[in-house]
């Protein structure tokens, strides 16, 4: 008897039967256990002093438990045959946050399915039959999933299925079986092909392919990457921090010299006798020299006014941009003056010719002399 229990387990019991107000009947060993069944099937029996525990759930699938696996796990309590107040006691402590408040609305004498059927219609699926088998037949395994992942969620999505009685029991295997092969990679699937034809079982197939999957390294994390070199990277990274700090340094140096250079040549400038040139389009300031006295050369003269000339109508007194003088009528006036002036000539040139008398005694110049 020691060697099962010691000293101290055994006054442990009794100390516990003690504060639980039990005495119970233990003269031989089958009256004990006689005493133990009788106590198991009163209502505050061993099994039920303590409430069995559940996944906690808060209607967050991101951060929490999600609402299938609660579900799943409440459904595996009750077929352990706890009481009904038990199993009650036990939901209502497994709900948090907005979830708690759903048996609270039903009261609380709400049954085990009252409580379920809400919970369903809160957080339960929503998806047709329908679309759940366009979404399992439209399956196909991602660049960054395992075959065994890639299992679980086929079988996921038909689960959810069968429990909306849109796929029967018997058809579940075949459906498995077909769209695991079907939808993996393509360099996976070439290695497998021959074991599709010899294993009809969809257990056993993934099996053969996760053992497939071992011996070619063909999973997503034991692809061969690139080597890293995580000491020449480490040393890079340290020259290329100091070659920044000295180019800091040297930048705040240069701005420091342009500064002082910058308040030298502003101290020595003078701030007066400077002229500005209004000809002169670039605006640079004209600094007379200390040794020359400065006299300031009127920039503007005014002339006289007879001392320029348009050189439009070649009158004095004004500028062409001033000029008003009408030269088409000049022209017309210049060119009647010369039509008049050659018609005086060619008159006077007659008259003239008529009164010379040697020209009567040589007659004219196609008269030709008669000899006799």
């Amino acid at each position: 008897m020691s060697d099962y229990l010691s000293k101290d387990e055994i006054s442990n019991i009794v100390m516990a039967f003690k504060e639980m107000d039990l005495k119970p009947c233990a003269q031989t060993p089958d009256d004990f256990k006689t005493w133990m069944e009788d106590y198991k099937d009163t209502d505050d029996d061993l099994w039920n002093a303590y409430l069995p525990r559940i996944s906690a759930f808060s209607g967050d699938a991101k951060t929490g438990t999600p609402y299938d696996l609660w579900r799943y796990e409440v459904q595996c309590l009750i077929k352990t045959g706890h009481t009904h107040e038990t199993i009650t006691m036990a939901i209502r402590r497994s709900l948090r946050g907005d979830a708690s408040k759903v048996p609270m609305r039903l009261g609380p004498e709400a049954t085990i399915d009252d409580i379920i059927d809400k919970m369903d219609s809160i957080y339960g699926s929503v998806d047709q039959p329908e679309a759940l088998l366009g979404q399992f037949y439209t399956a196909r395994q991602q660049d960054d999933e395992d075959v065994a992942t890639w299992a679980c969620r086929l079988e996921e999505i038909l689960s959810k299925a069968k429990n909306r009685k849109n796929v029967t029991e018997e058809n579940i295997n075949d459906m498995l079986t077909s769209k695991f092969f079907d939808g993996l990679r393509p360099e996976m699937k070439n290695i497998v092909r021959y074991k599709k034809d010899t294993i009809t079982d969809f257990h056993s197939l993934l099996k053969a392919t996760r053992e497939i999957e071992n011996q070619h390294n063909l999973k997503p994390s034991l692809k061969k990457k690139p080597p890293t070199q995580a000491t020449s990277k480490s040393m890079t990274t340290t020259v290329e921090n100091r070659q920044i700090q000295q180019l800091t340094a040297l930048v705040k140096q240069l701005s420091q010299d342009v500064k002082a250079l910058k308040e030298d040549r502003n101290c020595d400038q003078p701030s007066t006798n400077i002229q500005w040139s209004r000809r002169d389009t670039s605006w640079t300031p004209y600094h007379p020299d200390e040794t020359t006295i400065y006299r300031p050369v009127e920039q503007h003269r005014r002339h006289k006014q007879n001392d320029f000339t348009c050189w439009r109508c070649r009158q004095a007194g004004h500028y062409a941009i001033d000029c008003t003088v009408r030269l088409d009528h000049s022209r017309k006036t210049q060119r009647a003056l010369n039509l008049q002036q050659s018609f005086i000539m060619k008159q006077s040139t007659q008259q003239t010719e008529q009164k010379s008398p040697i020209s009567g005694l040589l007659g004219s110049s196609n008269e030709v002399p008669y000899y006799c």
